[in-house]
């Protein structure tokens, strides 16, 4: 498995989430399924460095889920 591996093509795919498993997501990200996702929440995705030597470090934008981006991070 190279990390330089050249991604040429998207894919979007997957199904929708079902209602409980939405729901049990929310209380786990935010501790009530009531709250709502903040603005940085929702501005925030997943995307990479363009520094050459840092190209496998997600980007956080301000605010927003940083312990979601840390597990994925660590993931990669």
């Amino acid at each position: 498995m190279s990390l330089n591996k050249v991604i040429t093509e998207q894919s979007w795919t997957g199904s929708p989430m079902d209602l409980r498993t939405a729901t049990e997501l929310k209380l786990a990200l935010l501790g009530s399924s009531l709250n709502c996702f903040s603005v940085e929440w929702k501005n925030q995705g997943f995307i990479f460095s363009e520094t050459h030597d840092l190209g496998y470090g997600i980007v956080q934008k301000k605010g927003g889920p940083c312990g979601v981006l840390a597990s994925v991070q660590a993931f990669v």
